[in-house]
């Protein structure tokens, strides 16, 4: 099943964003448009969990994936399924996009938009 859960490692929002500007890792933003249209994240990938299934994420070659969602709780699914799917360094982040936003890291006000 897509959303079976099973353990997943966590990673904190500072970590996260340190990989992601390195170049270490992606983010994949699996909250719905609505959602992204309070807060997002820059340079992460919408793909939203209800209108995605597990064939239609990208190759993500040797790049860690940090999947985010508001809380960490819709992430931790996905993570837990792209691992099942052979996915090597996939993270939950902490407490999602609220984590992100009270470590003051940069957000974008719209998806694809530019730092607020």
């Amino acid at each position: 099943m897509f959303f079976r859960r099973r353990s997943i490692a966590e990673v904190d929002a500072a970590t996260a964003y340190a990989w992601q500007q390195s170049g270490e890792a992606c983010l994949i933003d699996v909250r719905e448009p609505f959602e992204l249209e309070e807060a997002a994240i820059s340079g992460a990938i919408s793909l939203p969990m209800s209108q995605v299934g597990l064939d239609s994420y990208p190759d993500f070659g040797a790049k860690k994936v940090v999947v985010v969602c508001h809380s960490g709780v819709r992430s931790a699914r996905v993570a837990a399924a792209l691992a099942a799917r052979g996915v090597p360094e996939v993270y939950n982040l902490r407490h999602g996009i609220v984590g992100w936003a009270g470590n003051r890291l940069p957000l974008a006000g719209a998806p694809g938009g530019s730092d607020a």
